[in-house]
């Protein structure tokens, strides 16, 4: 050992040690505190990134959109959103039994028939949660609208929209969207990359929402954000 070297007393070199350690993890923390306090670690990157969050998801295959869920069909057969990928859809919680039924099948089967097939479809869920208006069983479903409205649009088997047993794909929807189903006929527009750019109430007159899905047609982006009228 050197002989001008200090060597530090037992009780320093401890008070060393320890302030380190504290530093240390106090600089671990400032690192990872806005991730764990923020609500939605994706929307925390896309705050930092902007708008190259959304393309570089999309340019790595790493996109967890709509179309990454598997969904049942009315006849209880499973079914690949992917299927539907590329196109712009309108997801729709429907229910044969609402005060909103006669008017918005019929503005959805005209929809369907305004909008070319190639680009767009209508994906109904039919849900009983809303006053009970949804009650039958899903080849009565099957059978009504095809019956009373020739439904030309993929019909899904009957979900929850609301509580535990919610499917991955409503509540990619719902979290995305940050807007819940409050009654039957809840809509939302998903562009082509599955992302989610619209949502309504069945308040929403179909004017307005043929508004928005001509537009997301028209003008397909990569990097269309979330926006609500709601």
């Amino acid at each position: 050992m050197a002989r001008n070297q200090r060597v530090l007393p037992p009780y320093l070199r401890a008070f060393s040690c320890a302030s380190y350690i504290v530093v240390s993890l106090l600089l671990i923390s400032a690192c990872y505190l806005p991730v764990v306090v923020a609500h939605d670690k994706q929307q925390y990157v896309r705050d930092i990134f902007g708008d190259h969050f959304e393309k570089d998801q999309h340019d790595n295959g790493m996109s967890r959109g709509f179309y990454s869920f598997t969904a049942k069909d009315i006849n209880g057969n499973a079914v690949d959103l992917s299927r539907f990928a590329g196109k712009v859809s309108l997801v729709v919680n429907v229910a044969s039994e609402c005060g909103y039924t006669d008017g918005h099948y019929r503005s959805l089967v005209q929809l369907q028939q305004t909008v070319s097939n190639s680009k767009f479809n209508v994906l109904a869920f039919p849900c009983n949660q809303f006053g009970q208006q949804e009650p039958g069983e899903n080849w009565q479903i099957q059978s009504f609208v095809e019956k009373i409205y020739k439904v030309n649009f993929p019909m899904f088997a009957k979900i929850d929209v609301l509580g535990t047993n919610v499917p991955e794909s409503w509540k990619f929807l719902i979290e995305t969207s940050g807007k819940t189903p409050t009654w039957n006929f809840w809509k939302y527009l998903v562009n082509e990359n599955g992302v989610v750019l619209n949502a309504w109430g069945p308040q929403t007159s179909f004017t307005e929402v043929y508004k928005h899905v001509k537009e997301a047609i028209d003008k397909p982006r990569v990097n269309q954000h979330l926006h609500s009228d709601l």
